[in-house]
């Protein structure tokens, strides 16, 4: 015998529809009406998080991985930071820890987690750096490319490249 949930939601024009939902599925039937029966065919509800990347996105992603540890004269880590001994997408041992992340929106959420991910995975007197870039959906193109740094790093650059430049 299986179990099913239902739920009666009533919608703006006061019809009655019914959520019935089973082992991970659901189906949503209605308007219900006096003497019909209605059939509910549960399917599969859509799994949460995201799916997967596609060849194609992990393609993208690997080569900004490379051109933002060459940038700095490092190297990729293995399995893009997935690795308890290797975290973050690259680094430049001693130097920089960095993560590369792209979008193909034309706005990029970026969450406080997200920068404390980066700076718990520094060691040996590394510095957290964030590449974040736009790309062309159709093409994989950049848009635009921006690095985001601690104040205090970013101070140190400044000053050290002020000194260089006199």
């Amino acid at each position: 015998m299986k179990t099913v949930r239902i739920v009666p939601e009533v919608d703006e024009s006061g019809d009655i529809f019914l959520h019935v939902y089973g082992d991970n599925t659901v189906d949503r039937v209605g308007p219900l009406r006096e003497g019909e029966e209605l059939l509910a065919i549960l399917e599969a509800e859509k799994p949460k998080g995201g799916s997967p990347p596609s060849k194609a996105m992990k393609r993208l992603s690997q080569k900004q991985e490379r051109r933002n540890a060459e940038m700095l004269g490092g190297r990729t880590q293995p399995m893009s930071g997935a690795s308890a001994r290797a975290k973050g997408d690259y680094r430049v041992f001693g130097k920089w820890r960095g993560e590369s992340k792209f979008t193909f929106a034309a706005s990029y959420s970026l969450t406080l987690e997200t920068l404390h991910k980066i700076n718990a995975a520094c060691r040996h007197g590394e510095k957290p750096v964030l590449n974040i870039d736009f790309k062309n959906k159709e093409t994989g193109k950049t848009r635009g490319s921006y690095v985001v740094l601690d104040e205090s790093d970013f101070e140190e650059l400044v000053k050290n490249g002020a000194a260089d430049n006199q």
